[in-house]
């Protein structure tokens, strides 16, 4: 694509050239393309970008955990925001907060460990194509806080 047509295209475009979809993503030796997160979902943390969808990545890992959303929250004692995560737990498990937080701290960097806490969910908000809305999560915990 070379531009819109009709109007001034130049701020759709990077440096490279590249049109900007706010995707996040990488090709491979094969030029396959991978999207992995939005650009609106990733949020920082001290100086450090967080992208939630690593984090869920981990959180699925765990034997006890069906589904998983990371979201970032502010906290006035941190510059930036702090990993928070709602899960829901599959059937027939019992599992507290804080394996759940020691379980990721093992597998992460410090940057990503969840120090905004694990929120225990019976339902994830979704769109029609499965898909997280993890800003409606978000924006629901920060509510109820």
């Amino acid at each position: 694509m070379k531009g819109y047509f009709k109007s001034d295209s130049s701020q759709a475009f990077d440096e490279d050239g590249f049109l900007k979809t706010g995707d996040i993503g990488y090709d491979d030796e094969d030029e396959c393309f991978y999207i992995i997160e939005r650009l609106k979902e990733m949020f920082k943390y001290m100086s450090w970008h967080i992208l939630p969808s690593t984090i869920d990545a981990v959180l699925l890992e765990h034997p006890a955990v069906k589904e998983a959303a990371v979201f970032g929250i502010p906290r006035i004692e941190e510059k930036g925001e702090v990993p928070a995560a709602c899960v829901i737990l599959k059937e027939k498990y019992s599992i507290n907060k804080k394996e759940i937080e020691e379980f990721v701290a093992a597998r992460v960097s410090d940057y990503e460990k969840l120090r905004g806490g694990v929120i225990f969910v019976e339902t994830l908000k979704k769109t029609p194509s499965r898909k997280l809305m993890r800003k409606e999560i978000r924006k629901t915990i920060l509510n109820s806080l």
